[in-house]
Parts: structure tokens; C-alpha cells; sequence
């Protein structure tokens, strides 16, 4: 006759994996976050610590950015470009760019064009569109180098078809010359057009200038173009080329019938600036003319497909550690940082409790867990363990059960019930996921060896009658609501590119000149308008 399970404990493990009183570190997302929303000290802490213990080159070249721009210490640019250099070396391409930006300019650091050279070649290797349009306007100028017209082609092409403004205007300007590559108009509007879709304003004109010449063979009048290109330009470019833009569009209206003006002036209106990523050129597309958003469909379909698999969330389980589940139940990584270094969970706990009163089932079963543990209070708390536990079982939450069962088998704090634990087991096996069955499976198989059949049998039944609409009940609990939406909203943000990353721009002087005193870099960004996104264009 097997035994009742007298004397049979169950551990902690049930409830989740105890964090250590050492600090629960941050992953490099989270100190990313913390820089964004302007919590320097503890993003400098994780950063340095990221990049001194686990040599990580983003974490490292985030610290420099920190350093450069002052942001919690004061600034200071030498340190930062030392900081800069060793994120380069380590293969970081947006600090190889930094660090080629510093010797061409000479701005803390020696002025050197063959060093720029190097370092933008590091950072173009990696695909940086910025350090492929630098080497391609260095190429063209002789800067470090001797001119090759067709070497300065192939990177202006390179960063082009990543969607850089910059170099796509660059590219219609050498095919309208015929630098570097055959002459071919068709190919010179294609990249103006797709500068322009930008706000590029220097692209905007020449597509203006070419759709309204007459005398180009081959070059079709387009005068409904010019007068639209014409239209944003007066709309939205900086003076003088407002009113520029101005003048030469009512020039061309004189040339155009009233019809064909009505279509130009509904063409602008529609018009909307787009993104780098929206503006990457279709290889496939014939028409030249006729580029939408630049990106073929088998390209954009394994986009969705990659965006969908790196969106999918992180599984939450039986077995997933307290830490994690505190972070994904809401609480910010660095408030649970500072309550482990501090054994305070005060604050932990009025977000926990905010979000359960507020019916969040992951947050009612952290809480559990923090009670049980007695983390960061003077003793454990089983009766409201057993509460919070309780709350997210009678929703069928599959882990919550899982928590709840061991207490009816030990009997704190309610009498020991051992049908009544086989049954919750069940019930947490019915109603868990995937990654949640394996464990579960464990369990009973475990209570299997030691219960008398007559309280498995029990058991079975009392788990039989639970629930009126036990099927509507699995399903709900199968798609675990409410318990992983607040993980993937955290883990899976947005990467934007950093927003002080430029690219160099050609120096005023004359060649000969120009190893000796070039002038640096400046914002490429000036060379785009400051649009809005939507429709609603005040056009002049």
C-alpha cells in the first residue's frame, strides 16, 4: 500500500528560483532604456560594467556617447574618443565611424585623412551606409587617397541602397555627369526621386529642373513634376530656396493648362516625407519613375517574417525565474536592482499590488511568491501568498495553481488536503502551455508514486467537476492573457539609431588644399526638411 505522502515537502523550487542577494544585473536593453528616459547613473553603471566584465562593444560605445555628451559627468571629449577607439578595435562600427569622423575633422584627434580612411573602411565592411558615403565622397575628392571616380560609385552605392539621402543624391548627380559610371538620365532621376521622397531639397530641385527641361534627348518634359517639386520646395525649404522654389513654380504654371496645375498642386498635397528604411531602392522595379517605398516584395516579406519572430514574447512558465517574472509583471529592472541591494521591497510591492487589484494575474502570482520567500520582509507570509495565489487560480491560470497545490499537500496555511492538491496539479496541467507541461508532468508523476490510488482517484474526479466551461477556460488560459504583454512590450522596443552619428561633407577648399585644412564635419541632417509625417501640408 503506498504511502499518504506523509512527511513529503515540497521546496521552493515550486515557487520559482530565489534570486541571489547579489544585484539582478541589467541586460543591455534595459540600460539603453535607462539612458533614454535620463537615469545616467544607473545606465553608466551597466554599461561600464558591460563592457569591462562582458567586453561588449555596443555597451562601450554607449558609455563614450555618455562621456562625449556629458550626460551625468562632465563632458570631455578626449576620453571619450579613447573610450570611442576601444569600441572600434573591438569591431563596434558606429564608434569605427566616430573615430574616423575625429580624424577628419581634427576634432580631438590628430587631423589625418588616411586614418579616417581606415576607420571608415572598418565601419563600411560592417554595412554602415554613413562610412560607405564618407569613403565614397573621399574617393571622389582625393581625400587620403587618390580620386577614383568609379571606387567613389561603388560606396555612394552601397550606402544608397540602404536608403541614405545623401548618397542617393550623390548617385544622381554622377549619372547626370556621367562621373565614375555611364551617363543615363533615367537612372539620375530614379535616385533624385527617391533623395527627394526624403525632404532632400537639393534633390527636390534638380528633379524640378530635369522633369521641366526641354532640351535633354531622351529626358521626357514632365511640367505637372516640376511644378509639385517646385510647390514643397516653396512650402518647406529654408530661405532663399523658398522663395526659389516659389518663383520658379509660378514660372512654370505660366506653361501649364489649369488641369494639369489642379493635378500638380493634388500630387503635393498627397506628398509625404518619408524614412531612410521606407526609401530603399527596388532592383526589380522597371519603371523607373514609379518608386514606391523602394523595397521588393520578397525582401519585405522576410522582413515581416523576421520582425514577427523577433517580436515573438518570451514564454513564461512554471519554472521561470522570480526576477524574470518580476520584470515582466511590470516592475522596472532597476527599481527590483535597487530593492535587492537594499532588502526593500516596498516599492516592488505597491507596483505588484496596483496591477493585481487591478485583476493582472502574473502580478498576483509574483506577489505570491515574494510572500512565500518573505524577500526583503522580516518573515514569510504564507496566508497572503495563499490569497494572491488563490485570486489568479480562480481564473485557471495554470501557474498560479501550480503555486497553490503544495500548500494543500503541506497544509500552511490551510488544512492539508491532499485530493485537493492532486486536483490543482491537474488543473495546472490542463490549463498550462507548452513550456509549463514538462514540469507539471514531473509533479504528478512524482504524487503518482506516493498517493494511494483512492486519493489520485479523488482527485481525477474533484478535477473532472471543476468549471462549468472547462474548454473555454483552457483556451483562455492556453493564450496566457494578461501575462506576457507587459514582457514583450519591454524586451522587444524599438532600436533607433543613435541621433548624433553624421556623415563628413566635402571641404570648401581646392584639392591641393584640402589634406592640410579641411574643415571637418558637419550635420548632414541640415540638409532635409523639417516636415510633418502626415497629410496636411500648407502649401503656398
Amino acid at each position: 500500500m503506498k504511502k499518504r505522502l506523509t512527511g513529503f515537502v515540497f521546496s521552493a523550487a515550486l515557487f520559482g528560483t530565489l534570486f541571489s542577494g547579489s544585484p539582478a544585473y541589467a541586460t543591455y536593453q534595459e540600460a539603453a532604456d535607462a539612458l533614454k528616459e535620463k537615469d545616467y547613473v544607473f545606465a553608466m553603471e551597466e554599461f561600464t560594467r558591460l563592457a569591462e566584465k562582458e567586453q561588449n562593444s555596443e555597451a562601450r560605445y554607449q558609455l563614450a556617447r555618455m562621456i562625449e555628451n556629458g550626460w551625468g559627468i562632465p563632458a570631455d571629449e578626449i576620453q571619450a574618443l579613447k573610450v570611442y577607439r576601444k569600441a572600434a578595435e573591438e569591431g563596434n562600427e558606429k564608434a569605427a565611424l566616430k573615430v574616423g569622423n575625429a580624424h577628419y575633422s581634427g576634432k580631438f584627434a590628430e587631423k589625418d585623412y588616411s586614418q579616417a580612411l581606415k576607420w571608415f573602411k572598418v565601419a563600411a565592411d560592417k554595412g554602415n551606409y554613413l562610412a560607405q558615403y564618407n569613403l565614397g565622397l573621399m574617393y571622389e575628392e582625393g581625400l587620403g587617397t587618390k580620386k577614383d571616380p568609379v571606387k567613389a560609385f561603388q560606396f555612394y552605392s552601397q550606402s544608397a541602397d540602404q536608403g541614405y539621402h545623401t548618397a542617393q543624391a550623390a548617385l544622381g548627380r554622377m549619372y547626370v555627369g556621367g562621373i565614375g559610371t555611364p551617363q543615363d538620365y533615367g537612372r539620375a532621376l530614379r535616385w533624385y526621386k527617391l533623395a527627394a521622397d526624403q525632404g532632400d531639397v537639393d534633390s527636390q530641385m534638380k528633379l524640378a529642373e530635369l522633369f521641366s527641361n526641354t532640351e535633354i534627348r531622351g529626358l521626357p518634359f514632365n511640367p505637372v513634376g516640376a511644378h509639385m517639386y517646385y510647390n514643397l520646395i516653396a512650402a518647406y525649404a529654408p530661405s532663399p530656396k523658398r522663395e526659389q522654389g516659389a518663383a520658379l513654380r509660378d514660372k512654370m504654371a505660366e506653361k501649364m493648362r489649369p488641369e494639369e496645375i489642379q493635378v500638380a498642386q493634388a500630387s503635393a498635397q498627397k506628398w509625404r516625407k518619408k524614412k531612410r528604411e521606407e526609401s530603399i531602392p527596388n532592383k526589380n522595379q522597371n519603371d523607373l519613375l514609379q518608386v514606391e517605398d523602394g523595397q521588393p516584395a520578397t525582401k519585405k516579406d522576410a522582413a515581416k517574417t523576421e520582425n514577427k519572430e523577433a517580436e515573438k514574447p518570451q514564454e513564461i512558465t512554471v519554472k521561470t525565474e522570480l526576477d524574470a517574472l518580476i520584470v515582466a509583471a511590470g516592475v522596472n529592472r532597476r527599481i527590483l536592482n535597487k530593492a535587492i541591494r537594499e532588502n526593500n521591497f516596498a516599492e516592488v510591492l505597491k507596483i505588484l499590488k496596483a496591477k493585481a487589484e487591478k485583476g493582472d494575474e502574473l502580478s498576483m502570482i509574483v506577489l505570491g511568491d515574494l510572500f512565500v520567500l518573505g524577500q526583503g520582509m522580516e518573515s514569510s507570509d504564507y496566508q497572503e501568498a495563499f490569497n494572491w495565489f488563490k485570486k489568479a487560480a480562480d481564473k485557471n491560470n495554470a501557474i498560479a495553481l501550480f503555486r497553490l497545490a503544495p500548500m494543500y499537500c503541506e497544509g500552511n496555511p490551510v488544512q492539508p488536503d491532499l485530493a485537493e492538491c492532486y486536483k490543482l496539479f491537474l488543473l495546472a496541467r490542463k490549463f498550462a502551455n507548452e513550456g509549463s507541461v514538462p514540469t507539471i508532468d514531473e509533479t504528478i508523476k512524482m504524487l503518482d508514486s506516493n498517493l494511494d490510488q483512492s486519493i489520485r482517484d479523488e482527485g481525477k474526479k474533484l478535477a473532472d467537476n471543476y468549471g462549468k466551461e472547462p474548454e473555454k477556460a483552457k483556451d483562455e488560459a492556453k493564450a496566457d492573457k494578461g501575462l506576457i504583454s507587459s514582457f514583450k512590450d519591454r524586451f522587444f522596443s524599438d532600436d533607433d539609431e543613435d541621433d548624433d552619428l553624421d556623415a563628413i561633407e566635402r571641404p570648401e577648399e581646392e584639392p591641393a588644399e584640402k589634406q592640410a585644412e579641411a574643415e571637418g564635419t558637419k550635420e548632414e541632417e541640415n540638409k532635409t526638411q523639417d516636415v510633418p509625417a502626415g497629410d496636411d501640408i500648407p502649401l503656398l
